[in-house]
């Protein structure tokens, strides 16, 4: 995730997905939260994953998943 302004030089506080990292052009990449068990944020989860995820959830769950 980058703004329109460029990439961030700051790394979030939270494990981050990091999907799209380059050194030279933006060290961090994506800044979405990591999903547990995963290397990748929801968008960033492969499709068997993010499928299986959402199939997962339940009316009234919390994202504790994170």
């Amino acid at each position: 995730m980058t703004s329109s302004h460029g990439p961030s030089l700051t790394l979030p506080d939270w494990p981050h997905c990091a999907e799209g990292a380059d050194p030279a052009m933006d060290p961090i990449g994506c800044s979405g939260i990591r999903f547990a068990g995963h290397t990748r944020c929801l968008e960033h989860l492969t499709a068997t994953d993010r499928t299986a995820f959402l199939a997962s959830l339940s009316p009234g769950d919390a994202h504790s998943r994170c």
